[in-house]
């Protein structure tokens, strides 16, 4: 085995690491460094000699993805409620101010004599 590919192995191993614990910038670095190691890997001459090797690491990539697929669905979902709690919360602070509204109107039409004006009485 050459040292890329006891490289791109190591670097596979703590993509999966990094993926089970969430740390998704980790994962995208070990995979920058071990695309480059691949490249390097398919340009030699040797590149058909490790062909089941790469797909055996590509292969066991589907795990990575899976707990990315994951991750990105808890975002989603959490990012759904903070938006309907959003809504909600406008939803009713904008029912709140109407009610107030309401209620002061309401107050005012149905004791004329007692407008805004009359409760802020000016000294004579």
């Amino acid at each position: 085995m050459t040292r890329a590919l006891t490289e791109i192995e190591s670097l596979s191993g703590d993509m999966r690491r990094s993926a089970g614990q969430g740390d998704w910038e980790a994962v995208e670095a070990a995979l920058t460094a071990r695309d480059g190691l691949v490249r390097e890997l398919l340009a030699g001459p040797r590149a058909p000699d490790h062909a089941d090797d790469l797909r055996r690491l590509l292969e066991q990539d589907g795990e990575i993805l899976a707990m990315a697929r994951k991750a990105r669905d808890a975002v989603a979902a959490e990012l759904r409620q903070l938006d309907d709690g959003r809504k909600a919360v406008h939803a009713y602070g904008g029912q709140n101010r109407q009610s107030r509204r309401t209620i002061a109107n309401s107050a005012n039409s149905a004791n004329p004599a007692r407008s805004v004006n009359s409760l802020h009485p000016t000294k004579a």
